[in-house]
């Protein structure tokens, strides 16, 4: 996924029973390389739907992951690098699925 310097992903829907996990996995090396350091595991409501935002500002150099409106998880955000969706052993339903530029 190609982001601006300053962006909001919002991004719902809902993870099949039995999904292992789900989440966001930021990369700034090449070629890519699957790092735990750098992957965010995303935790869905009990029925499994999820609403998330991610808001990134290159000038704090922080990003913070909101669900459903309240803030969970501040990381360090570095403008190079991508953003890959991780699914391990399960299926998820995208509903919704939004970049802006902030």
């Amino acid at each position: 996924m190609e982001l601006a310097k300053d962006f909001t992903l919002t991004l719902s829907g809902r993870l099949e029973k039995g999904t292992e996990r789900f989440g966001l996995f930021w990369d700034y090396t090449s070629p890519t390389i699957f790092s735990e350091e750098h992957a965010l595991w995303l935790q869905p409501a009990e029925d499994g739907c999820f609403r998330f935002y991610l808001k990134a500002d290159s000038k704090e150099k922080m990003a913070k992951l909101y669900l459903y409106d309240a803030c969970v998880c501040e990381m360090p955000y570095e403008t190079s690098g991508g953003l890959y969706f991780l699914l391990k052993n399960g299926k998820v339903t995208l509903e919704h699925i939004k970049v802006q530029k902030n």
